[in-house]
């Protein structure tokens, strides 16, 4: 009997690998499946110069960052700014987004657009508010809604970890407002 407890002990990394396989299969159904996220940023530039960088060219400031493979802008517009454009985000296969612009920034701006993935069955809304802060500069609040379809490819297990622990949305974000501050050639501070 002492034997059998010495080598059930001894392949302890046996165990605790057959739990962290098992974890995320426990957890998932706990899990939610949309996820709210927030990333604040403020630019030394105005709220006119940053608008029209995130608006004006996307092929620039693509959603998925070093993840967007091409980026087809152009697939429609409206009064020269585009609208709705796809991006190819390699194996995760290609993102649409659809953006209103809202109306020519005053004093703020506002901007709404929606991102849809065919193959992992995700959709995300991020909105957008654009207001000064301070003497040439700028604050961007970047609220974003993720949900992952139940049932869909992408809802297994793993992938639903991860983007709880890891914040996936946030970091899409995070990097989609860096490449804003690198088209605006403007220094950032992260405020959140």
């Amino acid at each position: 009997m002492q034997h059998l407890v010495d080598s059930l002990y001894s392949c302890w990394y046996l165990w605790l690998s057959v739990l962290m396989f098992l974890l995320p299969y426990v957890l998932a159904p706990i899990l939610p499946s949309t996820f709210k996220y927030k990333a604040v940023m403020e630019l030394d530039c105005n709220v006119k110069k940053a608008y029209e960088a995130i608006t004006k060219e996307p092929q620039k400031c693509t959603i998925g960052g070093s993840m967007t493979k091409r980026s087809q802008v152009g697939v429609a517009k409206k009064d020269g700014t585009p609208t709705e454009w796809k991006e190819d985000w390699g194996r995760t296969g290609v993102i649409t987004v659809k953006r209103d612009p809202g109306v020519k920034p005053g004093k703020t701006a506002r901007i709404s657009q929606t991102m849809e993935s065919e193959r992992a069955d995700m959709t995300s809304n991020w909105e957008y508010l654009l207001e000064p802060a301070g003497s040439g500069r700028c604050r961007i609040t970047l609220d974003g809604y993720l949900e992952i379809q139940r049932g869909g490819k992408w809802n297994g297990p793993i992938f639903r970890l991860t983007v709880y622990l890891m914040e996936g949305g946030k970091a899409w974000m995070v990097e989609h407002l860096n490449l804003v501050a690198d088209a605006t050639q403007s220094k950032q501070k992260w405020i959140a």
